[in-house]
């Protein structure tokens, strides 16, 4: 299996729709594909990634909650005690209109 780093500024190009393209569908097949390698920080940097998308009306709600499902998917292989914190982090920094670093 490929193992592939993942950054966080190419999974927006993935959890965006005004980014989508050929290389996100090259992208998104690689992932799926591949042994994702991660820094720890690295959901809580996609959850931000979001959120900000979010603010800005790059994305509506129901695309904000789509793409926070798929970055359940995306750290699902991560330790099962930190997998839900980032989407946590994400929930508390919508409801408080805080950011996801200060919510985590």
């Amino acid at each position: 299996m490929t193992r592939v780093i993942v950054d966080a500024s190419r999974i927006g190009n993935a959890l965006l729709p005004d980014e989508h393209g050929q290389f996100t569908a090259n992208l998104l097949e690689l992932l799926l594909e591949s042994e994702l390698i991660e820094p720890c920080h690295w959901p809580i940097e996609v959850a931000n990634l979001v959120l900000k998308a979010s603010r800005r009306s790059r994305l509506t709600i129901p695309e904000r909650n789509e793409a926070r499902d798929a970055i359940a998917i995306l750290i699902s292989s991560a330790d099962v005690e930190t997998q839900s914190f980032p989407l946590a982090a994400l929930d508390l920094a919508v409801s408080h209109n805080i950011s996801v670093y200060d919510a985590a």
